[in-house]
């Protein structure tokens, strides 16, 4: 992984405190919930600063959102462990005449640009694998949670209705929703990519009996669709591969399907409705 710049020194220092310095004795579920809780809250806030942005007339509606890989990383981690980013990828605006900017450089204000830039550089100190199931859903799952934040992101600036200046437009929470259900099914299809190098034949997953978000690339009813209570079969089929050997790769796989599994779980129980008293706290936070 490349050592990525930080976003400034009081976010890093932030972040180093927050995440590395205060202790914390936590297990691996969770750690899970945490990151994924993490995860969530900071696209709602993202999601509420690009409204704030076209409100306020700062971005134009014809705006288009990429979402590329991270830009910023608030410090390091060290061992066997690894510093993952919250937010899959780093959000970028740019329009005819316009190159390719980061959001926040749209504001004059030192702590709006600091809040906006410590969504993004900030990261978490987890082992390994964590990283490496979100590397997964981010590049790899279809579809994966760069391409859903670009498009929820996307729909807010080209969609919103024309809202008071300094509130948030009720829209947002449509979209928040679209990113829950949307980040579930790459929960989902990541851990159906994941169980494939297990031996399904002797054990098998049941056929899903719920469908996932449906879009171009999520088909309705895949087989062995993640359901939260076959998480313990899951582990179990995974840690042997196809010639009855356990092996690191295969551990690894086995607690990657278990923090997806999490994420899942976490998403739908902690994180499905978006509080307005969050959105509230954003808007009185934010000064252009």
């Amino acid at each position: 992984m490349s050592q990525r710049e930080k976003f400034n020194k009081e976010v890093a220092a932030d972040g180093h405190f927050s995440e590395v310095l205060v202790e914390r004795s936590r297990s691996e579920k969770d750690l899970a919930k945490d990151h994924v809780i993490g995860r969530n809250r900071r696209v709602a806030e993202l999601l509420c600063y690009l409204s704030l942005l076209r409100g306020h007339g700062l971005i134009p509606a014809n705006a288009h959102v990429t979402c590329s890989a991270a830009r910023f990383q608030d410090y390091e981690s060290a061992g066997n462990r690894e510093a993952a980013h919250y937010l899959p990828g780093h959000v970028l605006l740019s329009w005819p005449g316009q190159e390719k900017r980061d959001l926040s450089s749209f504001v004059k204000d030192p702590n709006t640009k600091n809040l906006i830039g410590a969504l993004f550089s900030r990261v978490q100190d987890l082992p390994e694998n964590y990283n490496k199931a979100d590397s997964y859903v981010e590049k790899y799952t279809k579809p994966g949670l760069k391409t859903i934040l670009a498009s929820v992101c996307q729909d807010v600036v080209c969609s919103q209705p024309k809202t008071t200046i300094g509130r948030v437009s009720s829209f947002i929470y449509k979209a928040y929703e679209d990113w829950i259900l949307r980040s579930i099914a790459a929960y989902r299809y990541g851990l159906n990519r994941k169980i494939d190098i297990a031996d399904l034949h002797d054990n098998p997953i049941p056929q899903a009996t719920a469908p996932g978000f449906i879009d171009d690339s999520v088909s309705k009813f895949e087989p062995n669709l993640f359901q939260p209570s076959s998480i313990t079969a899951l582990e179990r089929v995974v840690r042997k591969n196809r010639s009855g050997k356990v092996t690191a790769t295969v551990w690894d796989y086995s607690e990657q399907i278990r923090i997806l599994g999490w994420y899942v779980d976490f998403t739908e129980k902690d994180c499905a409705i978006l509080n307005p008293r969050f959105v509230t706290d954003v808007e009185l936070s934010f000064k252009p």
